[in-house]
């Protein structure tokens, strides 16, 4: 950046914009008070871009502009000398870039979009946007920078190119977190381990700490398959036992709550189904959780049911396992219950809402189906159907 603490520190009233910095308009704003050799060649390198580059104090006014800025808008010598930020948008630009874009600048040291600027004979010129704050120790801001090159994109493929780099930013910080967290688990994974060869085969502790190791691997495992998800890469399957995945959640589910009454019932393995063993684990454990907060504090019962069933379908010949989780909660009114199956929906304040939407999602990836149906007062009934694999 060109406003380096030296600079500011010739500035010596707001009409002296700058000079050492840039010549501005090269005309009637006298020499500047340091001509030496450095600033000079820091002057013409920075005239000598072809995009737009202005600076602007605190408050909006204009301190400096390139050679290529001049050209680019157009305008008298007076009109630079009186020219404050906002006037060169138009109105509806110039408020977005007031009200959004500069305190995001303020905030974050820098912003970035696309807006008009204005011409001095009254014409729009779309144009590709940064907005980058100079601090002043760090802390408060001193001056801010405004860099514009002409769109080359279309709106449609400047939004798209927006998307995308948000994608591949949030996708880098998912990757960053899972792999933190896959980090945690080790030790987590080490400790029960040690735990385990430390304290007598018939411990009463030793059943619990095989429930911990074999949760921190499913939740290595996990880690591993978001990776793969944020790379885009394909995923294992294998065949997974449905019956022995609900007598998982089941476990996890009454250390959770031993305060429910949890049962289980229906048809013993096997009940396989060819999908991702992460995937159809997750689709359970949602809908388990998913019973739990429908009891809040309160006591209740849960009802985990596992049996096989027909295909819905007449002309399909082929047998489904259906896993169906009731509780005796408080129900689920019929505004809600239409949209239970909307990301980041929630009848719960404190709950993100993704839970029932992702089961879905991971019903519909192995060709099966879940449905929600209950009314207030009388809990709440989560089926689902799996296709089960040859010969199950």
């Amino acid at each position: 950046m060109f406003f380096d603490k030296h600079t500011l520190e010739h500035v010596e009233s707001a009409s002296i914009r700058f000079e050492i910095a840039i010549p501005l308009l090269r005309s009637k704003l006298g020499s500047p008070p340091d001509g030496t050799p450095a600033y000079r060649e820091l002057a013409d390198v920075i005239d000598s871009l072809p995009s737009l580059i202005a600076s602007f104090d605190h408050d909006g006014r204009l301190l400096l502009i390139n050679r290529s800025g001049v050209e680019t808008l157009g305008g008298s010598d007076d009109r630079w000398s009186k020219l404050i930020f906002s006037d060169l948008y138009p109105a509806p630009h110039a408020e977005r870039m007031v009200a959004q874009a500069l305190p995001e600048a303020w905030d974050r040291g820098y912003w970035s979009g696309r807006a008009s600027l204005l011409t001095a004979d009254g014409r729009p010129l779309e144009m590709d946007q940064q907005l980058i704050a100079q601090m002043k120790d760090g802390v408060s801001s001193r001056a801010f920078t405004l860099i514009a090159t002409p769109a080359t994109l279309t709106p449609v493929e400047h939004r798209q190119a927006i998307l995308s780099n948000r994608r591949e930013s949030v996708a880098a910080r998912s990757i960053s977190v899972v792999h933190d967290m896959n980090n945690l688990l080790g030790p987590v994974i080490a400790y029960a381990d040690l735990s385990r060869l430390v304290l007598d085969p018939n411990h009463e502790a030793q059943k619990y700490l095989a429930q911990i190791d074999k949760a921190a691997q499913q939740g290595q495992a996990l880690s591993q398959k978001l990776i793969e998800l944020t790379l885009g890469q394909s995923q294992a399957t294998s065949l997974v036992d449905m019956g022995e995945v609900v007598g998982d959640i089941v476990r996890w589910l009454r250390v959770t709550r031993p305060d429910l009454d949890i049962h289980v019932s229906g048809q013993s393995p096997p009940t396989p189904v060819l999908g991702d063993p992460v995937d159809l684990q997750q689709l359970v454990l949602n809908l388990g959780r998913n019973a739990i907060e429908a009891l809040s504090d309160r006591p209740g019962r849960i009802e985990l049911a596992v049996d096989t069933v027909p295909s819905a379908e007449p002309l399909r010949d082929e047998r489904h396992v259906r896993i169906r989780v009731r509780d005796d909660g408080r129900g689920i009114d019929a505004d809600a219950l239409s949209r239970i199956f909307e990301p980041f929906f929630s009848t719960r304040p404190d709950a993100p809402g993704l839970g029932l939407y992702v089961a879905r999602e991971v019903a519909k990836a192995h060709r099966g189906e879940l449905t929600v149906t209950g009314t207030k007062p009388h809990g709440t009934v989560a089926s689902v159907s799996l296709p089960l694999a040859s010969g199950g």
